[in-house]
């Protein structure tokens, strides 16, 4: 049987929402992720599970 992976929110990565999209901003490295469509909707509901 294959081990189920979960994932757990990184308390120090933020959302911000510039014109219409979405970005993740982890502090420490500085790393900008840009949310396409469907990860701008998913994210935040996998958020709001692991909180």
């Amino acid at each position: 049987m294959t081990k189920q992976k979960t994932f757990r929110r990184n308390p120090a990565v933020t959302e911000t929402d510039i014109d219409d999209e979405i970005f993740l901003v982890e502090p420490v490295s500085e790393e900008v992720f840009d949310m396409d469509t469907v990860s701008a909707c998913l994210v935040p509901k996998f958020w709001a599970v692991s909180d």
